[in-house]
This record gives C-alpha cells, sequence and structure tokens, in this order.
C-alpha cells in the first residue's frame, strides 16, 4: 500500500481514554492494508521484546 492517507481519516481514528491518545487495533490494521491480529502479533513480540 503505497496510497498517502488523507490526514483528516487519521485524525478521525484517534481516541482519547483516560487522557490518553490510542488508536484501535482494527483502525491500525484498516490502515496499513493488514490483517488485526498481524497489528496484535507486532506489539505482543515489541513488548515481549522490551520486557
Amino acid at each position: 500500500m503505497n496510497e498517502i492517507i488523507p490526514l483528516d481519516t487519521i485524525k478521525s481514528r484517534i481516541l482519547f481514554i483516560r487522557g490518553k491518545k490510542g488508536m484501535l487495533s482494527a483502525h491500525l490494521a484498516e490502515l496499513y492494508g493488514v490483517e488485526t491480529r498481524g497489528i496484535e502479533s507486532d506489539r505482543k513480540k515489541k513488548c515481549e521484546k522490551v520486557s
């Protein structure tokens, strides 16, 4: 996926939860053109590296 995503699309996906900014895995997967489980597995791998 090499297309530029409009800034308004990205901004509309950012949520404020308990005073923090974040995005749902489903929204990230949609923006990157991958499956949600791919986002989840990458997140878990990164957390394991840091710990």
